[in-house]
């Protein structure tokens, strides 16, 4: 910034990073300083594996801020684990005197009933932490057994998707075989992927559940999710694209970035911003290549340009997960879950079977542009053509306020009844009305220019 700065302060000194050993003996040294505490026999050696396997990405972060957290969170956990091993020791009772005749009967007074034997083994066993003290096990659980638990009853409910779900197997796997005692430096890898698949497919959803699950399971810091446009990370100017990236990747740091339409970052238009953003993001990812999760999420095809444009992407980003269209039995289903969640309505009995024939027949030329999409799409359709036919005046009051008004039937969702001949069309006629114009809904099949199609011939008609 200043040419005399360099010139008036020519000496420079770089302080390293503590190692995990240095930071176990920081740790004892502040036990017996500050807390009158020892190790007990063995206790540092087991500190600095402990440290190097589970707090590596806090080190550079924290230093020997992290030995007095560790230290000081030790301190706790003694006091919790020797008072509930000698409860006798702290606990209150009211007292044996008879007090002043005069003193009402109310006014007991409570004391300590401390045993000798016990205080005396208290002030032993506080004189020492021990491994348990700092969280060390043998066979230590990762995360947080509530949220795996809950998260995987996530992917488990999760429609189709065979491939993720044996992504997430396979995660689950790797944090069982370090709690069973494997080298914890596997979990200290690359976490960056792929998501790539059409519109409607999920990705952003199992993106989001990635994220959770890593942090469930203890291998990122935080639950964070932030999610960015790629046109939004270019700056629009010279000089603010770096600076948005970077600010990007702070806001997720310990998380998961999601980086959306990840394919426009390459320069195919004459973009200039396009390489800086790259560049930049490549930097950031590598700095934070193990305790930060990036997901780049876009389409197939376009994905292939995107990793062309530099080669440091596939490297950093070599993980891809593909995200398979839905058939149409999976959208039914899709539709009856999205129709039970956000709108309170339920599924007559056989409509789902009715509705991924229906789906596969009227529908299957858009499933690749609208996915899950176009099963909210039909749910809500079916929602107004459920209120425009119990919304007849004919119909009884009883019906709209009874069960009926929250049971989608096949007529809803325009499905005809088994058996059903198509309408023959009307002879045509100078005298006829002309045709209005209906508006056509996202989910609804194109009809040719000249009308319904003619009856096949041989079929009656």
């Amino acid at each position: 910034a200043e040419e005399g700065l360099a010139r008036r302060f020519p000496g420079r000194l770089h302080l390293d990073d503590y190692t995990p050993d240095e930071l176990a003996a920081i740790c004892e040294m502040t036990s017996r300083t500050r807390h009158q505490r020892e190790f007990e026999p063995g206790l540092r050696e087991k500190l600095a594996r402990h440290i190097e396997n589970f707090y590596w990405r806090d080190i550079s972060q924290q230093n020997a801020g992290l030995s007095i957290n560790l230290t000081e969170q030790a301190l706790d956990r003694q006091i919790v684990r020797i008072v509930s091993e000698h409860p006798q020791a702290f606990a209150v009772g009211p007292s044996g005197g008879g007090g002043d005749a005069g003193r009402p009967p109310a006014a007991v007074q409570f004391v300590r009933q401390r045993s000798h034997t016990d205080m005396q083994q208290v002030k032993e066993k506080v004189a020492f932490f021990t491994a348990a003290d700092f969280g060390i096990e043998e066979r230590p659980t990762l995360g947080d057994p509530e949220m795996r638990a809950r998260v995987k009853l996530e992917v488990q409910r999760l429609t189709g998707m065979a491939n993720v779900k044996a992504f997430f197997q396979e995660m689950s796997r790797t944090v069982a075989f370090v709690e069973r005692g494997g080298d914890p430096r596997v979990l200290q890898t690359s976490l960056n992927l792929r998501l790539v698949g059409n519109p409607g497919t999920g990705k952003t959803t199992v993106a989001r559940l990635i994220g959770r699950y890593l942090y469930a399971h203890g291998i990122l810091p935080r639950d964070t999710f932030v999610e960015r446009n790629a046109l939004a990370l270019k700056g629009q100017f010279v000089g603010q694209t770096a600076p948005t990236v970077i600010e990007a990747v702070r806001d997720a740091m310990g998380g998961c970035l999601f980086i959306d339409e990840a394919y426009a970052l390459a320069d195919r238009g004459g973009d200039k911003f396009s390489g800086e953003v790259i560049r930049t993001l490549l930097t950031e990812v590598e700095n934070h290549r193990t305790g930060l999760l990036v997901v780049l999420a876009g389409y197939a095809d376009k994905m292939d340009l995107l990793m062309d444009s530099d080669p440091g992407l596939r490297r950093r980003f070599s993980t891809e997960l593909q995200m398979e269209d839905y058939s149409p039995e999976e959208l039914a289903e899709i539709c009856e879950f999205a129709a039970a969640d956000r709108l309170r309505l339920t599924f007559a009995p056989g409509l789902r079977v009715q509705l991924a024939r229906h789906i596969r027949e009227k529908h299957g030329h858009e499933i690749r542009q609208h996915n899950g999409g176009l099963a909210v799409t039909l749910a809500e359709r079916a929602f107004r053509k459920l209120a425009t036919r119990l919304g007849d005046p004919a119909a009884s009051d009883a019906a709209i306020c009874g069960a009926a008004a929250r049971e989608l039937l096949p007529e809803d969702f325009e499905i005809a009844p088994a058996g059903a001949s198509a309408p023959s069309a009307a002879p045509s006629s100078s005298s006829a009305a002309p045709a209005v114009p209906q508006r056509r809904e996202l989910g609804a099949p194109l009809e040719p220019r000249g009308g319904p199609p003619p009856p096949e011939r041989g079929r009656g008609g």
